[in-house]
This record gives structure tokens, C-alpha cells and sequence, in this order.
């Protein structure tokens, strides 16, 4: 992997981070973290009021953007993070039950 890929993927896995640290348990906010840095905050009431989050993973499309893709109760919200001081929703999939209903 080259420099430049290995930077932006370190990136989006900061960014990737920092989303599932916060809208996780308040306890594990509370870690120090090493060589992660803050560049941008989104709540649960910004990913549409879903109640929990339950996963969070990156994606870097063929064009070079990136995103995050959070799981939350109801559905899975991407995050454009290409510019990760400034998320971007650019859209939702509903999933067909609450995750986790049987």
C-alpha cells in the first residue's frame, strides 16, 4: 500500500472511530486516544433520532470519496467524510425491522 492510500485510510478509520466512540456508551468516550484526532461531531439526533448505533465501517468509492456508513435502529445512514471536518448525510437505507427484532 502506498503512503498516500495508507494516510487516507488511517483518516477514515479516525473518522470512523470518533463516530461509533460517540454515539457508543459515554464510557468509552471518556478513553484517551492516541494518534485520532476530532474533526468533526455527529449525535444520534443528526443521523435522523434513531435511538442506538450499532456499527460503523468505512468506504472509499473507485473516485477517491469517502464514507461512513453507520448503522443505527432503524436504518444506515451514509456519511460523506472526504472532507472530515465537514460530514456530509448523503443518504439512508430504512432496514425492513429494527436491527436486532426477530
Amino acid at each position: 500500500m502506498r503512503i498516500h492510500e495508507m494516510v487516507k485510510t488511517m483518516a477514515l478509520f479516525s473518522v470512523a472511530l470518533v463516530l461509533m466512540l460517540l454515539v457508543g456508551s459515554p464510557a468509552l468516550a471518556q478513553f484517551e486516544s492516541d494518534g485520532v484526532s476530532l474533526y468533526a461531531h455527529l449525535n444520534l439526533n443528526d443521523l435522523g433520532g434513531a435511538g442506538n448505533g450499532n456499527d460503523c465501517w468505512g468506504y472509499t468509492s473507485a473516485s477517491g470519496r469517502e464514507y461512513a456508513l453507520m448503522g443505527v435502529s432503524n436504518k444506515m445512514v451514509v456519511v460523506e467524510i472526504t472532507d472530515p471536518a465537514n460530514p456530509v448525510i448523503v443518504g439512508t437505507s430504512l432496514t425492513p425491522t429494527a436491527c436486532g427484532a426477530t
